[in-house]
């Protein structure tokens, strides 16, 4: 059965997106409100080593992993990378409660990337839990 199917749980739902979408985009006007009196820095110089960055930085968590924060750091990246992989299928989630069966494209049950992803997920929920 799906959630949505009825009329009343498919409004509930909408009703629910729309309230958090709007939660959402009123806290995050705050802080950009607050990131617009920041001084003005080109950041599109360099892109290629920019995105280096973010990967070393962002994904693979490079500032907490170093020796003086070992134990927290280790216990930080996999609640980090956990978060993520729950994310996504948040996302699925969310986009499943107004189109059923509708997925990433190639992260659907049956697909590669989505087969893949199922096993990485669970595996990084164990990890968080532990």
């Amino acid at each position: 059965m799906n959630p949505t199917s009825d009329i009343i749980s498919y409004l509930l739902f909408v009703i629910l997106t729309l309230f958090s979408t709007f939660v959402f985009v009123y806290l995050m006007n705050r802080r950009f409100k607050i990131l617009l009196l920041a001084q003005e820095i080109n950041r599109l110089d360099q892109p290629g080593k920019r995105i280096l960055e973010v990967f070393k930085y962002f994904i693979g968590q490079k500032r907490i992993l170093n020796s003086r924060f070992l134990d927290a750091g280790i216990m930080h990246a996999f609640i980090f990378w956990g978060f993520l992989a729950v994310a996504l299928n948040s996302l699925h989630f969310l986009i499943g409660g107004f189109f059923h069966g509708l997925y990433l494209p190639g992260f659907g049950p049956d697909q590669f990337l989505g087969v893949i992803y199922m096993y990485l997920r669970d595996i990084f929920e164990v990890i968080v839990i532990v």
